[in-house]
């Protein structure tokens, strides 16, 4: 710098600043040595406990000697190559084995300074090793730690705890036996006590709330048996431990207990009932139940049964009172009947026979209080009626219902009207308001009146059928060809034939939820569960469902999932208040 004129700056030190300035320098160094420093991991007969060490040596060495990949076979000690010790190490409390894990890799590893020549199993080989650490590196004595006490070594600190905690592959290598789970909480609530307030121990914060959501989702989809609820369970009260005061976990913590009792109280009565052989209230309480009936076999084994006891039953009540004429009561013991098995053809059969029944005596019953009409009111009557069909012939479906409403105006039992209504009614594709439309009729018709509802009735069942195979072989076609918007028309469309359809409605939710909307396919769905909780069911095809339900968006309320739509006449007890 002379050579090219310039001249150094002067630099003035102040002394008393800079003597004053060295102690901190070297106290904020310490610190962040200290920092630095790795952690060991010591098993003690009150849990895990934490000790601070910048190294370790083994028999008074750094280096060990690399096993390879074998844990169990016997080695030859003069055969071993050297490995130094660098990265973490973990000793299984199963095994009694070390490993190093370093760059992803786990090195089975042994002590060496053992007698030449002979051949040890690695247990063995550890259970007389000799295990001494360093607080820092300045210190010149090592601390000997027994090596019973030994978990683990984390030259990362407080991370590499935190990362230890979180992996599920490395943590086997720290405890593989059966009890793993508890030892990973036990070691999960040491370290978040322990280092409360270290920047790391957010990441496990994330993990145990996650751990909680994931499994307890799991479980709430039927994807998972209860164990895992059990596991929720477990970190719901490590969360209770670690982490009382957040919020979200609080929140979750509630949610996963809740359905704990929940599930406890529905057992008890379930189980209480079956006991009793009380199936139809059985059958009642298991509502909203079903979506669990994975976790418990006992209770899905006990559900098929209940239906198959209730079913048999009302059967047999049914035929009784048959017998004995009592045509209404009968009635209600087929339809219940009918319930359990939808596609049995001989109740559907015994249900038919006993609505005419039933219904014909209702009709002379109630024969002498029809009303009686004037010639203006039955003029206006029969004009209305014969616009309808009129309005009716030319396809204008609309303008004719709304003849048969002036009509109901003048006489809502005329028997020409109800009829000339159900005709429209079916027209327009709505089957199931015209046949409650010739319900009403067969409840006033007598002798010969009832042979025209009867073959109408006969008519509209054989159209429905027939419209529905068209929509369902159209359907299978769009399927093949990916035209899902195809699906949803024809679905929807097949569904205003029959509602409660549940192939139609298994498409229609399946393919409004391809097509994103999930309002729709949710409606579809849940309809779905609600009328196929029955001996037909596909139970692979619900489990579907639940799991295209969950993961629908909205929310999903508690015990969303039904069974079978019940009677009216089936409610009258209920699973007790408060226990449902």
């Amino acid at each position: 710098m002379r050579g090219l004129g310039l001249r150094r700056p002067f630099v003035q030190i102040n002394l008393a600043a800079f003597k004053l300035a060295v102690p901190v320098l070297i106290a904020l160094t310490l610190t962040g040595l200290q920092a630095r420093a790795g952690i060991l991991v010591v098993r003690t007969t009150k849990g895990f406990q934490f000790v601070e060490a910048v190294s370790v040596a083994v028999n008074g060495r750094d280096k060990v000697a690399n096993l390879g990949g074998n844990a169990k076979a016997s080695i030859t000690t003069n055969k071993l190559p050297s490995l130094k010790l660098g990265g973490v190490l973990l000793r299984d409390a199963n095994s009694g084995v070390v490993t190093l894990n370093s760059d992803g890799l786990q090195t089975f590893i042994g002590p060496e300074s053992l007698p030449k020549g002979i051949s040890v199993t690695p247990s063995s080989a550890w259970a007389d090793a000799q295990l001494t650490y360093r607080k820092s590196s300045s210190e010149k004595t090592p601390i000997e730690l027994p090596i019973a006490t030994f978990g683990a070594f984390l030259p990362g600190g407080v991370d590499e705890l935190v990362s230890l905690c979180r992996n599920d592959r490395t943590f086997k290598a720290l405890d593989s036996s059966d009890n793993s789970f508890t030892t990973r909480l036990d070691l999960i609530t040491a370290t978040a006590k322990t280092f409360r307030s270290d920047p790391a121990i957010k990441s496990l914060q994330g993990y145990v709330e996650e751990s909680m959501r994931s499994r307890y989702a799991d479980f709430e989809n039927g994807s998972a048996d209860f164990a895992t609820l059990s596991e929720a369970l477990r970190f719901a009260d490590v969360s209770t431990s670690a982490f009382p005061q957040d919020a979200e976990q609080v929140k979750l913590r509630e949610q996963i207990l809740a359905r704990k009792v929940w599930l406890d109280e529905k057992l008890v009565i379930l189980r209480t009932f079956a006991a009793g052989e009380e199936w139809d209230q059985f059958i009642l309480c298991e509502q909203g139940f079903e979506p669990y009936e994975h976790a418990f076999p006992d209770v899905a084994a006990l559900h098929v049964k209940a239906l198959k006891s209730s079913l048999e039953q009302h059967k047999t009540y049914g035929e009784e009172l048959i017998q004995e004429q009592e045509y209404g009561p009968a009635l209600k013991q087929f339809r219940l009947a009918g319930y359990r098995l939808p596609s049995d053809k001989l109740i559907q059969q015994r249900i038919t026979s006993a609505w005419a029944n039933y219904s014909r005596e209702r009709a002379i019953d109630r024969k002498a209080d029809r009303k009686q009409l004037g010639l203006g009111e039955r003029e206006i009557l029969n004009q209305a009626i014969q616009f309808a069909s009129n309005y009716k012939e030319e396809n204008k479906l609309d303008l004719a219902l709304k003849s048969i409403q002036d009509a109901e105006a003048v006489d809502p039992q005329s028997l020409p009207m109800l009829l000339k209504k159900a005709e429209i009614l079916g027209a327009q594709g709505d089957f199931a308001h015209a046949s409650a439309t010739l319900d009403k009729y067969d409840l006033l018709a007598v002798d010969e009146e009832r042979d025209k509802a009867a073959k109408l009735r006969n008519e509209l069942l054989f159209r429905q059928r027939s419209r529905l195979e068209d929509a369902k072989e159209q359907i299978h076609k769009a399927w093949t060809t990916a035209g899902y918007y195809k699906v949803r028309d024809l679905a929807i469309r097949g569904l205003q034939a029959k509602d409660d359809d549940p192939e139609l409605l298994f498409d229609a939710g399946t393919a409004t939820l391809i097509t994103r909307e999930p309002d729709r396919s949710r409606g579809f769905l849940s309809r779905y569960l609600a009328v196929t909780g029955n001996l037909d069911a596909d139970n692979d095809q619900r489990a579907k469902v639940r799991t295209f339900l969950a993961a629908a968006p909205g929310p999903t309320p508690p015990g969303w999932a039904t069974t079978a739509a019940t009677p009216r006449a089936a409610r009258r007890s209920r699973c007790p208040r408060g226990r449902r």
